[in-house]
C-alpha cells in the first residue's frame, strides 16, 4: 500500500463473495484505496486467505464466514443492521415498486403515491428509549 491515503481511507466496505474471483478482486481494490474491508464468503478459509493478502499489503481486513443464502449467517455478519436493515430494505422496495407502477400505470390514468409519515408514536418513542445505542435521532 502506498503512503498516500486512498480515496476510501477511513471507510469500511463489506464485500460478499470475497474469497475468490470478482469478489476477491473488488476486496483487493477497495483495500488498495484505503478501505478497511469485511470479507464475507461461504468458505472461511478462502476469505481468510484474501484477508492475509490484504494484511501483507498493509491493509485491514476481517474474514467472515457468510453464505448469503443463510439468514443466520447474514444476521451474524451484519448484526448492527439486525433491526433496521430489513426495515430500510422494505421501505426502499416499496418506493421502487411504486415508482415503476406509477410509470407503467400512469398512461391509464392510475396514480400511484407513497406516503412516508414521520411521526414519533408512543411505541417508537418506547423503542428508542430502550435501544439508545441502536437509534439516532436528530432534534
Amino acid at each position: 500500500m502506498s503512503e498516500v491515503p486512498g480515496r476510501l481511507t477511513g471507510h469500511v466496505s463489506v464485500i460478499t463473495g470475497a474469497g475468490q474471483g470478482i469478489g476477491r478482486g473488488i476486496a483487493l481494490a477497495m483495500a488498495k484505496e484505503g478501505a478497511s474491508v469485511a470479507l464475507a464468503g461461504r468458505t472461511l478459509r478462502k476469505v481468510q486467505d484474501v484477508a492475509g493478502e490484504i494484511a501483507e499489503l498493509g491493509g485491514r481486513a476481517l474474514a467472515v464466514e457468510c453464505d448469503v443464502s443463510c439468514r443466520k449467517h447474514v444476521d451474524e455478519a451484519v448484526a448492527g443492521d439486525q433491526t433496521f436493515g430489513a426495515y430500510a430494505m422494505a421501505k426502499e422496495a416499496i418506493r421502487g415498486l411504486s415508482r415503476v407502477a406509477a410509470r407503467e400505470w400512469g398512461p391509464y390514468g392510475i396514480r400511484v403515491n407513497v406516503v412516508v409519515p414521520t411521526a414519533l408514536s408512543p411505541s417508537a418513542a418506547e423503542y428508542m428509549a430502550a435501544n439508545r445505542d441502536a437509534t439516532v435521532r436528530s432534534e
